[in-house]
């Protein structure tokens, strides 16, 4: 059965002014934004003894979903901001049930996506991607993604374009064997079909993707080393291909782990997790002109 998902489109590249807070300066939780260098995302709204594995701050400047783990339990937190203040941190209304993954929202602030665990006779680790979408109550209830996005497999990592295409990691077979990257368009309100992406996967296992919302450049989670995983990003071609994965380099990657790449609305600041500082944790750095020398960098 195919399932229909309508939704209302901003197709032009400057965010709406909803997306920023009244002094035209996005809130990026009362933090003074980093440099160059990676720091940490410290401020009271996150708890401090959490392991957190993603971290998403809707375009809309008012939302925040944490995925947290503390002992050997996962979930998915909430937090909304009214009159420039953070409420409480809440387990979200869509987060009922353990092993649950990080969550992304559409480049509009209208759809918002996650993973779940749907184990699965032969397979406990399999997660399937779900939806929900905005209404003028709050959000709907959750649904999944129709069969072609969520095969037997595993369903991960996953971001939206502008015109909802839908990027994520998926270990269906291909030629190697791994989880790879795969888009489906939106097409009528429909997603019916899903295409394996070159060059955004490798023979390597990549477990996660985030893309600009104009579909300019990807940076995926990649285990080119199988100690660790690193970010890599890609640009594309003006024929609609992706150039091979490169390093983000030393800025970013380190001989740890990192994980779950969220870039803010205004294309500026990169967030992740990292557990160089032995926990794992937030972190952000200013990410726009890093990504412009690696375009020009042949």
């Amino acid at each position: 059965m195919r399932i229909k998902i309508y939704f209302k489109f901003i197709l032009a590249v400057i965010l709406p002014a909803s997306c920023f807070s009244q002094n035209g300066i996005i809130d990026y939780l009362g933090q003074n934004p980093p440099g160059d260098s990676v720091i940490v995302l410290a401020t009271d709204v996150i708890p401090k003894d959490y392991n957190i594995f993603g971290i998403v701050l809707s375009p809309l400047d008012d939302e925040l979903f944490l995925t947290i783990y503390k002992e050997n339990s996962g979930t998915i937190l909430h937090s909304k901001r009214i009159d420039y203040v953070w409420s409480t941190l809440d387990t979200a209304f869509f987060a009922n049930e353990k092993g649950l993954e990080t969550v992304s929202i559409s480049p509009d602030g209208q759809l918002l996506t996650y993973a779940r665990s749907n184990p699965i006779a032969g397979w406990p680790y399999n997660t399937d991607l779900y939806f929900c979408t905005r209404t003028d109550k709050g959000w709907s209830d959750a649904q999944p993604f129709p069969a072609a996005i969520n095969s037997e497999f595993r369903e991960a990592g996953h971001a939206l374009t502008l015109d909802r295409t839908l990027y994520f990691a998926s270990g269906r077979p291909t030629d190697d064997q791994k989880a790879d990257i795969f888009k489906a368009k939106c097409i009528n309100g429909e997603y019916t079909s899903v295409e394996y992406v070159p060059n955004l996967s490798t023979p390597a296992d990549e477990d996660g993707i985030w893309i600009s919302p104009d579909e300019s450049y990807a940076i995926v989670e990649s285990w080119q080393d199988e100690n660790k995983k690193d970010f890599y990003i890609s640009f594309r071609n003006e024929d609609g291909s992706w150039t091979k994965l490169k390093n983000m380099g030393r800025k970013i990657n380190t001989p740890d782990f990192e994980g779950t790449p969220k870039v803010s609305s205004d294309g500026k600041y990169l967030f992740f997790w990292t557990d160089r500082t032995g926990k794992f944790c937030n972190h952000w750095i200013r990410v726009d002109k890093i990504i412009s020398d690696l375009k020009n960098v042949k």
